[in-house]
This record gives structure tokens, sequence and C-alpha cells, in this order.
């Protein structure tokens, strides 16, 4: 196990793979985000009565905020 954990370390300190991971995890965060929340919500939110959450379903506002995910894991992961 320390084997494995040692390599792990190693591979970190390599800038570019460290660059890589963080961009692999900020890019499957948004799909998660995008596809899969997004349905959810969706499917919800055309069932309630109120207006305002189909308005904002129309106007596309939580398909721009599943851009902010990805940008908070980018930004955890580089600090």
């Amino acid at each position: 196990m320390e084997a494995i954990i040692q390599n792990f370390k190693i591979l970190m300190d390599n800038q570019y793979f460290f660059i890589l991971i963080v961009i692999a995890v900020s890019l499957l965060s948004y799909i998660i985000a995008r596809y899969l929340i997004f349905n959810i919500f969706s499917h919800l939110f055309k069932k309630t009565t109120t207006q305002i959450d189909d308005v904002l379903i129309e106007k596309g506002f939580f398909n721009r905020l599943s851009y902010i995910v990805p940008l908070i894991i980018f930004y955890n992961m580089i600090n």
C-alpha cells in the first residue's frame, strides 16, 4: 500500500500530469453537472405549478449554471 501511495506522490510531483488530472476531473464534473443533474432538476421543475422555474429552464439558466461546477473544482484543486 505504501508503494502505491509513494508512486502516486511521484506522479503528482510531475506538473504536467497534475494539470492533466485537474482538467480531466473538471471535465468529468461538467458532464455530470450538465447532463445528470440538469435533467433531474429539469424534470422536477416541469412538474411544479410555478412559472419562474419554467422560465429559468427555457432561458438556459441551469445550462449556464453548470459551468460553475468545474470552475469550483479547478479552483480548489489548484490551491
